[in-house]
């Protein structure tokens, strides 16, 4: 983790946040997923590795781009790197 610099939280949900950051090699804003898993079931944890295996693969104009995971045993965290989802304007 020590490649971004954390910028500011975009979002939050039941098992963690989303937050802005900056790849520090090439000034590139992404968005890192940052899941607490420490309260997830096991069947939780496994959706939740079948998940990032999924999105890993993935590559669709539809769908947000998966960069890279870490995970921080010690602290029970997953970070998923991810493309930032600009904001779109619906023209009236």
């Amino acid at each position: 983790m020590e490649n971004y610099e954390a910028l500011e939280p975009v979002g939050s949900g039941s098992f963690g946040i989303i937050r802005k950051v900056r790849r520090l090699h090439d000034g590139k804003v992404l968005a890192r997923k940052e899941i607490d898993y420490h309260r997830m079931s096991e069947k939780e944890k496994k959706q939740l590795v079948a998940e990032v295996n999924i999105l890993r693969e993935l590559r669709h104009p539809n769908i947000v781009r998966y960069y890279e995971r870490f995970v921080d045993r010690q602290n029970c965290l997953i970070y998923i790197i991810m493309a930032v989802i600009k904001r779109c304007k619906k023209e009236a």
